[in-house]
């Protein structure tokens, strides 16, 4: 844990805590701040594992490659969303982006005790305007979302005399930025509230 926070916070611009939501169990929470005046956004995953299933043949806390595929005890659940949370931030972080609003990234436990790890957080100063969590397949409970963007015709206006601003143009790059992204076995979805 203390080394999940030291690498979320290497340099000054995204400030990260370890939080003891319990004693003994932990949880790192980081924020990027924004220059201030805009929504702020939670990127939220559970960094614990469900409890453990009988019948392993192996040491499921010792993950393995077998067949091209990585086994082991949590593997599947959450830990390559939680990565690409803090990826994300941390690419905001380095690319100079500044954002109006803050982007937190909350690296939660006790995921199947309701939620208490968010909870904490949100209680603890890390309330946000909206929260998206990286859902594996098999979650239920997530929500699919719309992203609408609002423009005038391709061919501009003549009447008006305004520039063209094509919705399609603008949604370009964001959905590049997710590239194939069709629901399927082994493709993460995506849920977000507000």
């Amino acid at each position: 844990m203390r080394r999940m926070a030291r690498q979320l916070s290497p340099r000054p611009g995204l400030a990260a805590e370890l939080q003891e939501i319990e004693p003994g169990r932990k949880q790192a929470v980081a924020r990027l701040h924004g220059t201030g005046g805009g929504r702020s956004i939670m990127l939220n995953g559970h960094i614990d594992i469900d409890p453990l299933a009988g019948g392993w043949t192996r040491d499921p806390f010792q993950p393995w490659i077998a067949d091209g595929r990585l086994y082991g005890h949590g593997i599947y659940n959450m830990k390559a969303g939680v990565t690409a949370c803090i990826m994300a931030a941390l690419a905001l972080k380095r690319s100079g982006v500044r954002l109006r609003g803050d982007v937190v990234v909350a690296c939660v436990a006790a995921e199947l005790n309701s939620g208490v790890g968010t909870i904490h957080a949100i209680n603890h100063g890390y309330r946000t305007d909206m929260a998206l969590a990286p859902l594996k397949e098999a979650d239920q409970g997530f929500q699919m979302i719309d992203i609408v963007f609002e423009g005038l015709p391709s061919r501009g206006h003549p009447v008006l005399r305004r520039p063209s601003q094509d919705p399609q143009r603008q949604g370009a790059a964001p959905g590049r930025a997710f590239g194939d992204h069709r629901p399927g076995p082994g493709r993460p979805q995506l849920a977000g509230g507000r």
